[in-house]
């Protein structure tokens, strides 16, 4: 495993695996959960293929290496698994043609024709079981290519088993119509415990740091860490080098930053302690790491760099803080002294995403000069979601300018949003339109309805109108029937950059939330005119009387069908304006202090 423990860099990934749990994210009223203590084919088996969609450090790369071991020591045959980190597919080669040269390293007796014929006979009748792991990581510049050959190859070889692994990616929506998603269900406090105490063999620093943690009044504010595998084996790194706890994310890393600069050689395990080739100061040192995040972000799009690449934007950090030292001297300190970087054959990489991310935010709170356009060009981008972790822990360093130059501008939004069509008399006292009208603001829905009691397969008609409809902009994720009534079909997509910030702003508690829950009148469901019905909900949700007709034709069944609408919380409106005016002062009072000088 990539990790800084060198107690776990020793032991097989079976030793120390916590067993981690799926949840449905394509079905959530279903409340679909795998426990994946082995690899369980009675329940994966019901979902051919499966994508494992989360946020930074939730065990997806884990997870998907303890299921491709597990199929290998199945004593009934299940499938042939083969494991491949995306990042590192070759854009000038077929998906098959890589796995022909991986196999055709393998030294022994058999022809490259015997192999080749071996391999595409497997995959063609289907006894392969694919892991694909980490879609995320893939350069944005070759994303749109390796898309296409995934697709490409899944439609071909569509009789094998196929399991992805990414964050949230607006791209995956290319795989919704053949993947199920799912998700990991975040730690209980006892299986956090648990995992602690494999790292050491609930040793002397997993046992102290649990009982620190029980005495602790942080408790609270640690629970983020305690829910999520890379935190908590952060949370022992640190721990074992200076027996205290973070505040928040950012305090964290920097915390792992100074142990790592600090410590002794962790490979090791003992008090030897490394000079560092480059002889930087630990200022310096990282400085020259806030450059390398940021470029190897918005310039490279990508975590895994050649030794080339990797030189060049030290060189390029080195006079942009206009520091001396040797290049190659940083980079060994980089995969040696401070070990924030793996060598994977010729190329390098981070240790962990989130380290990029982390010294990316550094980047741009230390650049004075350009925080207002940096934040405001990505949460514009198109590509928002996949910097969420960026603005995390931005947040954490530079509230103040986060609340200035983002969430002012969502505020004006939503606040514009919810008063377009003077409706927000109404909706403030009508729950049901209230909570329709919120959750609009950063989802696109629709619903196609039809009457058919007998033939489940005319749902698919309403599939299909829904994606002519659209052009394919939207790639449908549930379907719902309900005999002898309707079948019902709702499609829904996060709207960017709203979706993605919202979430984040839960997530760090601010006060602009609705505690509003909707409660639908239970009405008899009537008989649309036509066989086939499409509503685009959003083109009407000014229009109360329409949409409160959909409510209430869709009766019971709504609360079920708008589950995935509410997988976003709802923007309170009175609670927003209160924020805006809070913040519009703050920036009136900073403009009108004057400086003082003695």
């Amino acid at each position: 495993m990539s990790t800084l423990i060198p107690e776990i860099q020793k032991k097989p990934l079976s030793d120390i695996y916590l067993p981690l749990t799926l949840k449905s994210i394509s079905f959530p009223i279903i409340n679909d959960t795998i426990k994946l203590d082995k690899y369980n084919q009675e329940k994966l088996n019901k979902y051919n293929n499966i994508l494992i969609i989360d946020n930074a450090g939730m065990g997806k790369s884990t997870l998907m290496k303890f299921l491709y071991l597990e199929v290998l020591k199945q004593l009934k045959h299940i499938g042939i698994p083969f494991f491949i980190e995306l990042r590192l597919l070759p854009t000038d080669q077929s998906i098959i043609d890589y796995l022909f040269e991986e196999i055709n390293d393998i030294n022994d007796k058999y022809s490259k024709k015997i192999k080749k014929e071996f391999l595409q006979t497997i995959i063609e009748d289907g006894k392969c079981i694919f892991f694909f792991d980490g879609y995320d990581e893939i350069s944005l510049d070759n994303k749109r290519n390796i898309t296409k050959k995934l697709q490409s190859f899944i439609n071909k070889a569509n009789k094998n088993k196929y399991f992805i692994s990414s964050r949230n990616d607006e791209s995956l929506s290319s795989f919704n119509n053949d993947f199920y998603r799912f998700s990991i269900k975040s730690l209980s406090k006892t299986e956090a415990y648990s995992l602690l105490s494999k790292f050491d063999n609930n040793s002397i620093t997993s046992k102290n740091l649990i009982s620190n943690l029980e005495k602790d009044n942080n408790f609270k504010i640690l629970h983020e860490f305690l829910s999520n595998p890379l935190m908590i084996s952060l949370l022992y790194f640190n721990f074992k080098y200076t027996s205290t706890f973070p505040n928040n994310k950012y305090e964290f890393y920097e915390d792992i930053y100074i142990n790592l600069y600090n410590s002794h050689d962790l490979r090791k395990g003992d008090d030897f302690k490394h000079d560092k080739y480059s002889n930087l100061n630990i200022i310096d040192f990282k400085k020259i790491l806030y450059y390398i995040g940021f470029y190897s972000t918005f310039q490279f799009h990508k975590t895994i760099y050649t030794e080339n690449e990797l030189l060049s934007l030290i060189t390029d950090a080195a006079k942009y803080y206009n520091i001396t030292f040797v290049n190659i001297n940083y980079l060994n300190d980089l995969s040696i002294t401070i070990p924030l970087f793996i060598k994977i054959g010729s190329q390098y990489s981070w240790i962990h995403k989130s380290f990029q991310e982390y010294f990316t935010a550094r980047f741009i709170y230390e650049d004075n000069n350009h925080i207002e356009n940096t934040l405001k060009n990505i949460t514009q981008s198109k590509n928002i979601a996949q910097y969420s972790n960026i603005l995390d822990f931005y947040y954490d360093i530079d509230t103040k300018a986060f609340k200035q130059y983002i969430i002012k501008d969502l505020l004006e939004k939503f606040i514009n949003y919810m008063e377009n069509g003077n409706t927000i008399g109404v909706a403030l006292e009508d729950n049901d339109y209230y909570a329709m009208k919120s959750a609009l603001f950063s989802k696109k829905v629709i619903i196609s309805y039809m009457y058919d009691k007998n033939n489940i397969h005319n749902l698919n008609t309403a599939k299909n109108n829904i994606k002519i409809a659209l052009s394919s902009k939207y790639c449908p994720k549930g379907m719902y029937y309900y005999p002898n009534k309707y079948h019902i079909y709702l499609d829904s997509e996060d709207i960017y950059p709203y979706a993605t910030l919202i979430k984040l702003l839960f997530n760090k508690k601010l006060n602009i939330f609705s505690k509003i829950t909707s409660h639908y009148q239970k009405i008899p469901l009537f008989s649309p005119n036509k066989k086939i019905d499409i509503v685009y909900v959003n083109h009407i949700v000014n229009n109360i009387d329409s949409l409160k007709e959909i409510l209430h034709s869709l009766d019971r069944y709504l609360d079920n069908l708008f589950y995935s609408l509410y997988d976003i919380p709802l923007l309170d409106y009175n609670k927003c304006k209160a924020l805006l005016i809070e913040i519009n002062n703050e920036i009136s009072t900073n403009k009108n202090i004057k400086k003082i000088s003695f």
